[in-house]
């Protein structure tokens, strides 16, 4: 809750401070400038996206991490430079792959702790819906009754 009220304000500052070093037009320049940025970025993976419509040709599978790069481009379009900050080190590849190996780290534990779901790359689920090849995870127990049983 901290940070909800303070990073707004260290924004407000930085801006503040920005304006009184370099001047209030350049300190808008370059927010202009990124929001432009973050407005291409976001641009680039919604038109990467329409050759994930179905009847489109198909193509390949996007590396690991680009889903990262449209929180980038939304925190390049919101003013201030710390989210602009963010943004742009979004937009480096190595930074987006090592993160989002962290966060589905994360998650991984997350889902472990709860022992719910285990790890099974490569396994197919049978059920009502029809067959499902599963590559990242198996749910063995969701508690709901209508659930697929597990697949040992």
């Amino acid at each position: 809750m901290a940070a909800v009220l303070t990073l707004p304000l260290l924004e407000l500052a930085l801006l503040i401070t920005a304006g009184r070093v370099i001047g209030v037009l350049p300190t808008l320049a370059l927010l202009a400038a990124a929001a432009l940025a973050g407005g291409l970025v976001l641009r680039r993976v919604g038109s990467a996206r329409v050759g994930a419509v179905p009847g489109s040709p198909a193509r390949s599978a996007p590396p690991a991490g680009t889903a990262l790069l449209v929180p980038a481009g939304l925190l390049l379009i919101v003013p201030g430079f710390l989210s602009d900050l963010v943004g742009f080190a979004l937009l480096v590849p190595a930074v987006r792959r090592v993160l989002a190996a962290r966060l589905g780290e994360a998650v991984l534990r997350r889902v472990a702790a709860a022992g719910r779901i285990q790890v099974v790359p490569g396994q197919v689920v049978t059920g009502t819906a029809g067959e499902v090849r599963v590559t990242d995870v198996r749910v063995t127990d969701v508690g709901h009754p209508r659930a697929l049983p597990p697949t040992d």
